[in-house]
C-alpha cells in the first residue's frame, strides 16, 4: 500500500516538473517573440525625409570633427612658431669679422684726421675694455633680426688691386674719412663668412692672404648699417713663394654693423 502511495507521489512530482518546463519554454518563446518584434520595428525602412536628415546629420558631425582637428593642428603650429620666434629673438649674434674675434689688437679711432681715442691696446685695460664694449655693441644682433635684415648673409669682398699707397693717400686727402685703424697682434688669414679661406679673384696664383693691418671706416650718419673694412695684404705667388719687396694692396670687405655708434662715442663734437 505504501509503495502504491509513493508511486502516486512520484507521478505527481513528475507532472509538476513537466508543467514547470512547459511554462519556462512558453516564457522563452514569449521573450524571443518580443525581441523579434522589436528587431522588425528597428529594421523598418526609413522614409526619404528621415534618410535625408540622417545623412545631413552625419555630414555635419564629420565637418565638426574635421574643423576640430584642423583647429587643433593650426594652434599647435602657431604655438610652435611663437616658441621658435621667441627663441630666435633671444639668441645673440656677433657680426664682427672673425679676425677681430680671433686676435687681440692695438687700435686707434681717427676722426677728421685726428686721433680722439689715443692708442688702444690690451696693456691699457680700461681704455681697451671701453672700446671693445662699443665695438661689440656696434656689431650685436639677435638671430631673428639678422635673418630679416640680411645681416647674417652680407659678407662681400671687392678686389680691385688698389695699392695700399693709393688707399692711404685717399685717407689723408679726402675730407670726412673717419675710421678705426687695427693692428692685429697675431697674423690672421682672410676668410669667408663660412670660415673657408678667401681665394683671390684677380690672381689665381696667390696664396690665401695673411694680414695684420685693417682699416674700418666709420659712418657719421645715424642709421647707416653698412660696415666697410679695408684689409692690407700682399699677393704671394704660390709657385715662387717670393715675399721680398712685395707691393701692399687693400681688399675691401663689406658687412653689416652700426659703425655710427663708434663714431658717436668718440666724436669730440658730441661732448
Amino acid at each position: 500500500m505504501e509503495d502504491k502511495d509513493l508511486k502516486t507521489e512520484n507521478l505527481a512530482d513528475n507532472d509538476n516538473e513537466t508543467q514547470n518546463v512547459e511554462v519556462t519554454v512558453d516564457e522563452n518563446k514569449d521573450v524571443k517573440a518580443d525581441v523579434e518584434k522589436e528587431n522588425k520595428v528597428e529594421e523598418k525602412p526609413l522614409t526619404d525625409d528621415e534618410l535625408y536628415t540622417k545623412i545631413q546629420t552625419e555630414k555635419l558631425l564629420k565637418k565638426k570633427k574635421v574643423k576640430k582637428i584642423t583647429f587643433i593642428s593650426l594652434m599647435s603650429v602657431l604655438f610652435a612658431l611663437v616658441v621658435v620666434i621667441i627663441c630666435l629673438a633671444s639668441i645673440p649674434v656677433d657680426l664682427k669679422p672673425e679676425f677681430l674675434k680671433a686676435s687681440q689688437y692695438n687700435a686707434n679711432v681717427i676722426i677728421d684726421g685726428k686721433s680722439f681715442s689715443g692708442n688702444i691696446s690690451p696693456n691699457n685695460d680700461e681704455k681697451y675694455k671701453e672700446f671693445n664694449n662699443v665695438l661689440n655693441d656696434a656689431f650685436a644682433r639677435t638671430y631673428f633680426a639678422g635673418i630679416f635684415d640680411g645681416s647674417l648673409m652680407q659678407y662681400d669682398f671687392s678686389e680691385r688691386r688698389m695699392t695700399f699707397e693709393d688707399f692711404n693717400t685717399s685717407l689723408s686727402n679726402e675730407e670726412n674719412n673717419d675710421y678705426v685703424y687695427f693692428e692685429l697682434l697675431q697674423p690672421q688669414t682672410l676668410k669667408n663668412r663660412d670660415g673657408s679661406n678667401y681665394s683671390s679673384r684677380v690672381d689665381s696664383t696667390a696664396y690665401p692672404f695673411e694680414f695684420t693691418e685693417v682699416y674700418m671706416m666709420l659712418s657719421s650718419e645715424e642709421g647707416n648699417d653698412e660696415a666697410v673694412f679695408y684689409v692690407v695684404v700682399k699677393y704671394v705667388n704660390n709657385k715662387t713663394e717670393d715675399v721680398n719687396e712685395l707691393t701692399e694692396y687693400v681688399i675691401k670687405l663689406t658687412t653689416r654693423g652700426n659703425t655710427f655708434a663708434i663714431y658717436d662715442h668718440y666724436n669730440p663734437q658730441e661732448d
